[in-house]
């Protein structure tokens, strides 16, 4: 079950879309496309897995803005864009939104969303699980290279020995080298990892 939250005017796909979500078995919280300039404050505060934005011609000035907001959702945004032009969709293409044209209003095209969807939240879910994996390498490669620096000047030995040492710690308490290396660097007192 995914957690939806939907920008649309009422009385359009919107409501099809909405009912459609919600027979599928997912929560749906449908707002007015108005709320779409606080975009970051209502997934902050809702936290859904999936936006999902119903472009009509009136929101064009509001899907331009979003283009160049200074901030980055974590939460994959689908633009459900009829009739919306090349120009203005590889824009939100660029800002890191997905972009989903030329479906109707019927249930057939609609329902075919679904699948989308999924992908959608997969990858969105895969792509963060990456960032994160990298940024904890990142941190890791940087605290294990300052314990091998205070643990060469303190034992007075080579980079290569303290690395070692450090390793051998490592391999001793079946614990990663980054989580051995931010212990020493907490036990050292003045340094601070990270």
């Amino acid at each position: 079950m995914l957690r939806v939250l939907l920008l649309g005017e009422p009385g359009t796909r919107s409501d099809s879309l909405g009912r459609l979500l919600l027979d599928a078995g997912h929560a749906v919280e449908t707002l007015p496309a108005s709320r779409l300039m606080h975009l970051e404050a209502l997934v902050t505060a809702m936290r859904p897995n999936v936006v999902l934005v119903d472009y009509t011609d009136p929101l064009r000035d509001s899907v331009e803005q979003l283009c160049y907001a200074p901030f980055g959702l974590d939460t994959p945004l689908l633009l459900l864009g009829q009739g919306l032009d090349q120009g203005l969709s590889q824009r939100v293409s660029r800002a890191g939104f997905a972009v989903y044209t030329g479906f109707g209003s019927d249930v057939v095209h609609l329902a075919a969303l679904l699948p989308v969807l999924d992908v959608l939240v997969s990858r969105e879910r895969t792509l963060r699980d990456e960032v994160d994996s990298l940024r904890q390498a990142l941190s890791d490669r940087r605290d294990i290279e300052r314990a091998k620096d205070w643990l060469s000047d303190s034992r007075k030995c080579s980079s290569q020995a303290a690395f070692e040492a450090l390793r051998q710690k490592a391999m001793e308490r079946g614990e990663s080298l980054g989580h051995v290396a931010r212990l020493l660097l907490a036990k050292a007192g003045d340094i601070s990892p990270g």
